[in-house]
């Protein structure tokens, strides 16, 4: 039978679930994941919520732009320190440009697995046409005139 009138206190906090997330841990690296590579995962994960690499699937790809992105900072530490002067000889010139290619290589993998686990703002933005399609669904008006220049419709 339905009780009317006020709720009492605790059959209100019976009633509630109280999600305490104060000991949901981040993500740890994997077990013998090289230091550097170790230090980019935490700082990747420091900045997301605390359930965003909750599956295999995510963690894998974090492990692997992990590793795209020590290997790009290893190849700039090796071409800050290329001495200038060994571009005057030809073997210096092509191991100056396999350095340039390997960090160019690297960079776009490391990119390519931000993009997959959507690290990166544009892959986080919707789209006009995504909220044209979703408000078609609803049905909804949102107010707007794309003839006015303010924006907003001017009613009759």
């Amino acid at each position: 039978m339905k009780q009317h009138g006020r709720k009492s206190a605790a059959l209100v906090a019976a009633k509630m679930r109280v999600i305490d997330t104060r000991f949901e841990k981040k993500a740890e690296p994997p077990e013998g994941m090289p230091e550097r590579q170790a230090a980019i995962w935490r700082e990747t994960v420091r900045g997301e919520p605390t359930k965003f690499f909750s599956t295999g699937a995510t963690r894998g790809l974090l492990q692997e732009y992990c590793r795209h992105r020590a290997v790009a900072d290893e190849m700039s530490d090796l071409i800050d320190a290329f001495d200038p002067t060994w571009l005057a000889e030809p073997k210096g010139q092509r191991r100056y440009e396999w350095l340039a290619k390997m960090r160019r290589v690297e960079s776009k993998a490391a990119l390519d697995m931000a993009t997959k686990l959507r690290l990166t703002n544009l892959t986080r933005m919707v789209s006009k046409r995504d909220v044209e399609v979703s408000l078609e669904k609803d049905g909804g008006d949102r107010g707007v005139d794309d003839d006015s220049p303010w924006g907003v419709k001017q009613s009759a």
